[in-house]
């Protein structure tokens, strides 16, 4: 088995592909609006599909690509969000966790730090943004963090 070359500098990898211009042309017309744009990141490759590629593999490069899939799968679970039983209104919601979403929520959670009693909010399925109290928006915060810690913790012992 060769070697791999070894890296100085990390990078994230991404899979550039030509779109049509009626895709290009919906992007366009939803930055203008300033409309979240939803992108599906594609499905990790399998180790196995890789492997059975590659002519010359090292055992640091299974390693590698494996930590990229277990990566991704933590990233996806996160994500994917979590269901809070709101201790205020009784309901429960689902609540998306993508990067907007958890820049959100800090940005509540410095609302409610300097003193605000309810948060304008937005749970999954909802058409408009609702007022959240202050103990329901603390419920969804503490919620997000505890599947957050999860999801990273089962990744680090899976990647260990």
């Amino acid at each position: 088995m060769k070697p791999l070359p070894s890296r100085q500098y990390s990078y994230i990898e991404a899979i550039v592909r030509e779109i049509e211009k009626d895709e290009y042309d919906a992007l366009a017309a939803s930055i203008e609006k300033d409309e979240e744009i939803k992108i599906e990141a594609p499905a990790p490759i399998p180790v196995s599909i890789v492997v059975a590629q590659a002519a010359d593999v090292s055992l640091d490069y299974v390693k590698e690509n494996k930590i990229k899939e277990l990566s991704y799968d933590c990233n996806k679970a996160i994500e994917d969000g979590v269901e809070v039983k709101l201790p205020d209104s009784g309901k429960t919601a689902h609540f998306s966790l993508s990067t907007q979403d958890q820049l959100n929520l800090l940005s509540a959670e410095m609302a409610l730090n300097g003193g605000a009693d309810e948060v304008q909010y937005r749970a999954d399925g909802e058409t408009f943004f609702s007022f959240y109290s202050e103990n329901d928006m603390r419920a969804i915060i503490d919620a997000v963090n505890e599947h957050k810690r999860k999801c990273l913790l089962k990744y680090h012992v899976l990647k260990n």
